[in-house]
């Protein structure tokens, strides 16, 4: 199945953020994030494991009490049920692909 740029839908929208749910399957939702310097995703649990590939950039993600650099390239998990955060210190746009695993 085809799901087409035309059809995707703003999820988060705040001075420094935007994202865009791109699609959602029966396995998956696919949102695509995009933070500008000081760009902030407050913190917030899933009940749903999460998986966040850098498109480009480079962020803090914060679950619970331990923070990551992530930086263009890599690839994060976040167990559901765990609060995380993101924010942008860096000068340059951050991306990010997040693929949330939908409930069984």
């Amino acid at each position: 199945m085809q799901h087409k740029n035309s059809d995707k839908v703003e999820v988060l929208k705040t001075e420094f953020a935007q994202g865009f749910k791109l699609a959602n399957t029966s396995l998956h939702e696919i949102v695509h994030l995009s933070l500008e310097q000081k760009g902030i995703v407050p913190a917030h649990a899933l009940n749903v494991n999460v998986v966040f590939y850098v498109i480009k950039g480079e962020g803090n993600l914060t679950v619970e009490n331990d923070t990551y650099i992530a930086k263009t390239g890599d690839v994060l998990e976040v167990t559901a049920n765990l609060q995380r955060s993101w924010i942008n210190k860096s000068l340059t746009t951050l991306e990010l692909l997040v693929i949330k695993q939908n409930p069984a």
